[in-house]
């Protein structure tokens, strides 16, 4: 059986023509490892042209690492031959296909194998990275930027599906992580036009003043939301904080105030909710000790 198993072996070493040494080869073909059908020897020039074409696409790989800070190669046209080449490479490392020198190569550039875990610790890295640059984590979604705002998206996912532990959620939002885009922008207008109602005692900001440009276009889009002849609809929360400002005609009164606060408690219920849940797969829901309902509530189950 191990020798069946090692023949198998050369002979993929064999075919890839660059692990193997002249004498190795040399050796093999005196045992006809092929039954001397069908697979011609290989010539010495022919395995150097294969090492000369494997450095080839390393010099390219390590080009794309030194550009970028990973060889995580997105699925490009321009790129689908790096691409490829790379994802050959993790094949054969997998297979044991890879001299120890290749995979010191690429691990010097940054290849991840198959390790869920350090490849979550390299992303995290580009991530913090980004953010100590930029200021936050709106990866814009471009050549230099697609595989870390492919990750950043994905992670945004995984917590809307409360697949992300507590330490992971920290982590996230320790460097900048904003887990609703179109909220964020919203409360980010909503605070400008707040600073300038309370600096100036209303809103009327002059049509040609162009330092408020964007915050006036952002008033007349949430006028056009809330009196049905724009395409962003409010949220009750959200109209009552814009009456808090005078943007509306209705004025705010005690009642807003009171709703205002009613609507934070359902938030800070809600969120405890989700920590209860997260709390509940983090020990394992299979263990019978907990069930979730049919508001997806995880609870003790009753004895």
């Amino acid at each position: 059986k191990k020798l069946l198993i090692w023949l198998k072996k050369q002979k993929k070493l064999y075919d890839s023509k660059e692990n193997l040494t002249d004498d190795q080869i040399s050796l093999l073909n005196n045992i006809k490892i092929y039954n001397g059908v069908g697979k011609p020897k290989i010539g010495k020039q022919e395995k150097i042209s294969k090492k000369s074409s494997w450095m080839d696409m390393y010099k390219q790989a390590k080009n794309y690492y030194d550009k970028h800070k990973n060889i995580l190669v997105p699925n490009y046209s321009n790129n689908i031959k790096l691409y490829n080449w790379v994802k050959n490479q993790k094949s054969k490392y997998s297979s044991n296909l890879l001299t120890d020198d290749q995979i010191n190569k690429l691990e010097s550039i940054g290849m991840i194998w198959n390790n869920n875990q350090d490849y979550f610790d390299t992303m995290y890295k580009q991530a913090k990275a980004y953010y100590d640059e930029h200021g936050d984590l709106l990866v814009p979604n471009n050549e230099q930027y697609h595989a870390l705002a492919a990750w950043v998206k994905s992670m945004k996912r995984k917590y809307k599906n409360n697949n992300l532990s507590q330490d992971e959620i920290d982590k996230f939002e320790d460097i900048g992580m904003i887990w609703d885009k179109l909220e964020y922008q919203w409360n980010t207008m909503y605070e400008q036009a707040k600073a300038y109602y309370d600096l100036h005692g209303n809103l009327s900001i002059p049509n040609d003043s162009l330092e408020h440009k964007k915050l006036i276009t952002w008033i007349s889009n949430k006028k056009s939301g809330y009196y049905g002849k724009g395409s962003g609809k409010l949220t009750e929360e959200q109209v009552l904080k814009l009456q808090l400002i005078g943007l509306l005609l209705e004025n705010a009164d005690e009642n807003t105030y009171i709703k205002l606060e009613y609507i934070k408690k359902q938030k800070e219920l809600l969120k405890a909710l989700k920590d209860i849940l997260l709390q509940c797969k983090n020990n394992n829901l299979e263990d019978n000790d907990y069930i979730l309902d049919e508001k997806n509530i995880c609870k003790k189950k009753k004895i």
